[in-house]
């Protein structure tokens, strides 16, 4: 169980012990049992878990209180997923050995404007996306049910699927 060295009103320590803490004399503290409050379920992209340590008479308690984090913070990691799941996407739809091969000039002309044309497309659609969720006037929930994809146009991985197929290594 866990226990928590208290002097003065206030926390010295916590440590775990398998039978009861030691004794310690009255000028030193007393150990009291450490209880935790339900945890409450939050959305770790939404709000911020702050933990609040109180000393009662015969134990202390561990609270914890949910703040919703700032729009700004919430939208700015919106754009971050976006970015990592549309770099995916650009990747399995044109692998860097292709995109490097297109801006050496391996590939045919036109082979290397479709992988161009695959990376433009999936950047315009990432930026105009993001566009869209930096100007959203809307609370948190409402961001947090952004699903970005219904932004983007023809599904572009499905028509994109031929240049991971391509025979060229």
């Amino acid at each position: 169980m866990r226990y928590a060295w208290v002097l003065n009103g206030g926390v010295v320590r916590m440590q775990e012990f398998v039978e009861h803490p030691p004794a310690l004399p009255s000028s030193k503290g007393v150990w009291l049992p450490v209880v935790r409050r339900d945890d409450p379920e939050y959305d770790g992209r939404l709000q911020e878990c702050v933990e609040e340590v109180i000393v009662a008479e015969a134990e202390v308690v561990i609270a914890r209180s949910l703040h919703d984090k700032p729009l700004a913070e919430v939208r700015a990691a919106l754009v971050a997923q976006l970015k990592d799941e549309v770099q995916e996407l650009i990747l399995a739809a044109a692998p860097d050995y292709k995109q490097r091969n297109a801006a050496l000039g391996i590939y045919t002309p036109e082979e290397a404007e479709a992988i161009r044309s695959v990376i433009r497309t999936h950047r315009d659609a990432c930026n105009a996306t993001e566009a869209a969720i930096l100007a959203a006037e809307t609370g948190h929930e409402a961001l947090a049910a952004f699903i970005w994809r219904r932004f983007w146009p023809e599904p572009l991985l499905g028509a994109s699927e031929s240049l991971v197929a391509g025979s060229d290594e």
